[in-house]
Parts: structure tokens; C-alpha cells; sequence
């Protein structure tokens, strides 16, 4: 399968060369930066991971008003991931038995695990993981380091 394509707003946060004879940044669609509404049908604990990270990635430039329902399925998938970890807290809920007496995994556990896959899957999409995150450049201003009378005497006019 072949590597899926970077988005041209990303190519620009790593630093990544942008040619423009190919995909020139002014003719991709820039969609602005802000917290998209949230969807009707998230849930309470799905909303409460919405209002956690969507801040956050507005901040860093990585969420759009248009990307509500991708960011919405991650937190739903973010919520129901918790609540099924939360039912197989005892290692003994990981296993069951057959009719005929043999150990198997239950189906939470496979639950558990497709949700897992969801949720890094979904999460790469907004650089929620380490690997996605390592070759995003942000743009942070160094701000003022000693203040602003520290070191007036010293200062030549």
C-alpha cells in the first residue's frame, strides 16, 4: 500500500520544501484555524476529550473549523477506549472459558484492541502521537528572557 499524502499545510509546519510549479500553498485550501463546532452526537465523556484536546491543537495550528467530524470520531474513539480499559482493570476479566473448557481472550479484549488501533490511527491525523509529532516544526516566540530593567545599566544609548 502505498505512503498516503502529506497535506500541504503540514509539509509547511515540518519545513518541508513546498515546490511551487506542484502544489503551490496558495492554491491549497487553508481553511481557518479554530475549534470547529462540536458534533451533536458526541457524548458526555466524548465532549470532555473534545474540550481536553481541541484547545491544544488549535494552538499548535493542526485543527481547522472543517475537521469536526474526523476530530469528533477521535474523541469519541478516545472515550470508549476508556471505558473499555476501565471494564478490564482485573486481569481475570481478560479471559474466558468455553463450553468446553478452554482459555480464550474475551471480547472486550478485542474490542480493546481494534479501539486501540482507532484511536492511533485517527490520532495521527492530528500529530497525537510521538512519531507524527517529531518532524512538526511550531513556530513559538522566545519571548523576553530577563526582563525588561535587568540589564539597563549595562545598555549602551
Amino acid at each position: 500500500m502505498a505512503r498516503p499524502r502529506k497535506p500541504t499545510q503540514l509539509k509547511v509546519l515540518q519545513g518541508s520544501r513546498v515546490r511551487s510549479d506542484r502544489e503551490a500553498a496558495s492554491n491549497a485550501a487553508q481553511p481557518k484555524i479554530d475549534i470547529p463546532p462540536c458534533p451533536d452526537w458526541l457524548d458526555a465523556k466524548s465532549r470532555r476529550q473534545w474540550d481536553k484536546i481541541a484547545p491544544q491543537l488549535v494552538a499548535l495550528g493542526l485543527l481547522s473549523v472543517i475537521d469536526g467530524d474526523l476530530f469528533g470520531a477521535y474523541a469519541e474513539t478516545s472515550a470508549r477506549y476508556g471505558d473499555v480499559c476501565s471494564k478490564l482493570e482485573n486481569v481475570d476479566d481478560w479471559i474466558g472459558t468455553t463450553p468446553n473448557g478452554f482459555k480464550v481472550q474475551t471480547a472486550l479484549v478485542s474490542i480493546r484492541n481494534t479501539l486501540q488501533k482507532q484511536l492511533i490511527s485517527l490520532g495521527r491525523e492530528f500529530g497525537l502521537s510521538p512519531a507524527s509529532r517529531s518532524s512538526i516544526k511550531v513556530d513559538v516566540a522566545q519571548g523576553n528572557l530577563f526582563g525588561d530593567d535587568e540589564f539597563g545599566e549595562f545598555k549602551q544609548n
